[in-house]
């Protein structure tokens, strides 16, 4: 019975642990920028590993579904190899985060993408591209990170470009008021006229 005691205890104190660990590592996510429609933005990795969560970029972009969004990302230097994922969604720390490419309670994973472009350096690896249809209307999250974070010997912030194509600025509710305010005028013009 003693033996059972302890051995649950020991499970009790090792899931505790576990739990406190992932919430110790959670980093509250800074926004590098919004990523406008065609704008080229830059950036700087700081030796940010693909397994840290804590460490890599987040941008943010608004779609319109049915847009066909392409997202770019270029490095601007030879020692950044990036990486990049794209969600449906956000997320207030890294804490959520697996991968690049898995979705998290708050944000569905549209994707991600590594090496689908050249190596404008000449380097082994290339840069990531990701063209997709936009499935929601709203907030899309980015995050870019370097694949081989280390490997280079990137010595200080490697800079990269990132860009968005295709995605359509999504309406503001002010904006349809107003509109569905001139439509009632127009039908109330319309009546008055025809009454009289």
């Amino acid at each position: 019975m003693k033996n059972m005691f302890k051995h649950g205890l020991g499970v009790a104190l090792l899931a505790v642990t576990v739990f406190i660990g992932d919430r110790a590592d959670a980093v509250p996510i800074v926004f590098q920028g919004d990523l406008t429609d065609g704008t080229l933005h830059y950036g700087a990795s700081a030796n940010n590993g693909l397994s840290s969560p804590s460490g890599w970029d987040f941008w943010t972009f608004t779609a319109s579904a049915g847009d066909v969004v392409t997202v770019t990302n270029r490095r601007n230097e030879y020692y950044l190899d990036p990486i990049m994922g794209v969600w449906f969604g956000l997320e207030s720390d890294t804490s959520a985060f697996s991968s690049l490419y898995s979705s998290t309670a708050n944000a569905i994973s549209i994707g991600g993408a590594d090496d689908t472009l050249g190596n404008t350096f000449g380097g082994p690896y290339g840069d990531p591209q990701l063209i997709f249809t936009a499935a929601y209307t709203g907030l899309y999250m980015v995050a870019t990170a370097d694949h081989t974070a280390g490997s280079y010997n990137c010595s200080g912030p490697c800079d990269y470009t990132l860009q968005v194509t295709g995605a359509s600025a999504v309406p503001e509710p002010a904006s349809l008021a107003l509109f569905g305010a001139g439509l009632i005028g127009l039908g109330w013009t319309r009546r008055r006229k025809a009454v009289a």
